[in-house]
Protein backbone atom coordinates (compact mmCIF):
# COMPACT_ATOMS: atom_id res chain seq x y z
CA UNK A 1 0.00 0.00 0.00
CA UNK A 2 1.32 3.44 -0.95
CA UNK A 3 1.66 6.16 1.67
CA UNK A 4 -1.15 8.68 1.67
CA UNK A 5 -0.33 12.08 0.15
CA UNK A 6 -0.44 14.99 2.56
CA UNK A 7 -2.53 18.00 1.49
CA UNK A 8 -0.60 20.30 3.86
CA UNK A 9 1.14 23.23 2.17
CA UNK A 10 1.17 25.90 4.92
CA UNK A 11 2.93 26.12 8.29
CA UNK A 12 -0.10 27.57 10.08
CA UNK A 13 -2.27 25.01 11.84
CA UNK A 14 -6.05 25.29 11.77
CA UNK A 15 -6.23 25.83 15.54
CA UNK A 16 -4.11 28.96 15.01
CA UNK A 17 -6.36 30.11 12.18
CA UNK A 18 -9.79 29.52 13.73
CA UNK A 19 -9.71 32.47 16.20
CA UNK A 20 -8.87 34.88 13.38
CA UNK A 21 -12.11 34.40 11.46
CA UNK A 22 -14.43 37.42 11.43
CA UNK A 23 -18.12 37.19 10.63
CA UNK A 24 -19.22 39.08 7.52
CA UNK A 25 -22.97 38.48 7.35
CA UNK A 26 -25.85 36.10 6.99
CA UNK A 27 -26.20 35.25 3.32
CA UNK A 28 -29.67 33.75 2.97
CA UNK A 29 -33.02 32.99 4.58
CA UNK A 30 -31.65 30.00 6.52
CA UNK A 31 -28.98 32.28 8.01
CA UNK A 32 -25.90 30.71 6.45
CA UNK A 33 -23.00 32.68 7.87
CA UNK A 34 -20.00 33.85 5.85
CA UNK A 35 -16.72 34.34 7.71
CA UNK A 36 -13.27 35.42 6.52
CA UNK A 37 -9.71 35.54 7.80
CA UNK A 38 -6.54 37.12 6.47
CA UNK A 39 -3.28 35.53 7.56
CA UNK A 40 0.37 35.43 6.66
CA UNK A 41 2.25 32.17 6.87
CA UNK A 42 4.92 30.19 5.01
CA UNK A 43 4.78 27.11 2.89
CA UNK A 44 6.03 23.70 3.99
CA UNK A 45 7.69 21.28 1.61
CA UNK A 46 5.19 19.08 -0.17
CA UNK A 47 6.87 17.22 -3.02
CA UNK A 48 3.61 15.63 -4.15
CA UNK A 49 2.24 19.06 -5.06
CA UNK A 50 5.54 20.71 -6.00
CA UNK A 51 5.51 23.09 -3.03
CA UNK A 52 8.88 24.32 -1.76
CA UNK A 53 9.52 25.16 1.87
CA UNK A 54 9.63 28.71 3.22
CA UNK A 55 7.73 30.80 0.68
CA UNK A 56 5.87 33.60 2.50
CA UNK A 57 2.19 33.79 1.56
CA UNK A 58 -0.68 36.08 2.45
CA UNK A 59 -4.03 34.29 2.43
CA UNK A 60 -7.63 35.42 2.30
CA UNK A 61 -9.77 32.51 3.47
CA UNK A 62 -13.55 32.28 3.44
CA UNK A 63 -15.62 29.87 5.55
CA UNK A 64 -19.35 29.29 5.16
CA UNK A 65 -21.38 27.81 8.00
CA UNK A 66 -24.77 26.64 6.81
CA UNK A 67 -27.55 24.17 7.46
CA UNK A 68 -27.87 23.77 3.69
CA UNK A 69 -26.19 20.46 2.77
CA UNK A 70 -22.95 20.61 0.82
CA UNK A 71 -23.71 17.41 -1.08
CA UNK A 72 -27.04 17.40 -2.90
CA UNK A 73 -28.84 14.04 -2.97
CA UNK A 74 -32.23 13.10 -4.38
CA UNK A 75 -33.75 13.25 -0.91
CA UNK A 76 -32.79 16.94 -0.79
CA UNK A 77 -34.34 17.58 -4.19
CA UNK A 78 -37.54 15.91 -3.05
CA UNK A 79 -37.63 18.31 -0.08
CA UNK A 80 -36.93 21.33 -2.31
CA UNK A 81 -33.55 22.14 -0.78
CA UNK A 82 -31.97 22.73 -4.20
CA UNK A 83 -34.00 25.95 -4.39
CA UNK A 84 -31.91 27.39 -1.53
CA UNK A 85 -28.58 27.24 -3.42
CA UNK A 86 -29.12 30.20 -5.80
CA UNK A 87 -30.13 32.46 -2.89
CA UNK A 88 -27.11 31.35 -0.89
CA UNK A 89 -24.73 31.81 -3.84
CA UNK A 90 -26.09 35.28 -4.58
CA UNK A 91 -25.88 36.15 -0.89
CA UNK A 92 -22.23 35.10 -0.75
CA UNK A 93 -21.42 37.19 -3.82
CA UNK A 94 -23.33 40.24 -2.56
CA UNK A 95 -21.78 39.99 0.91
CA UNK A 96 -18.22 39.74 -0.39
CA UNK A 97 -18.75 42.54 -2.90
CA UNK A 98 -20.29 44.94 -0.34
CA UNK A 99 -17.74 44.17 2.37
CA UNK A 100 -14.68 45.20 0.38
CA UNK A 101 -12.55 42.49 2.03
CA UNK A 102 -11.15 41.27 -1.29
CA UNK A 103 -10.16 44.77 -2.38
CA UNK A 104 -8.67 45.51 1.06
CA UNK A 105 -6.67 42.27 1.00
CA UNK A 106 -5.40 42.93 -2.53
CA UNK A 107 -4.37 46.46 -1.55
CA UNK A 108 -2.52 45.19 1.54
CA UNK A 109 -0.71 42.39 -0.31
CA UNK A 110 0.54 44.42 -3.29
Amino acid sequence: MSPRLSPQVFEMRYDQLAPQFKQLAYTDSVKSTLWYATVTTRTVENKAFGVKIGTPVSLLIFRLLSDIPIDLYMVHVERGIEKLYPEMAQGIYDTVEKSGVVEDWLRETN
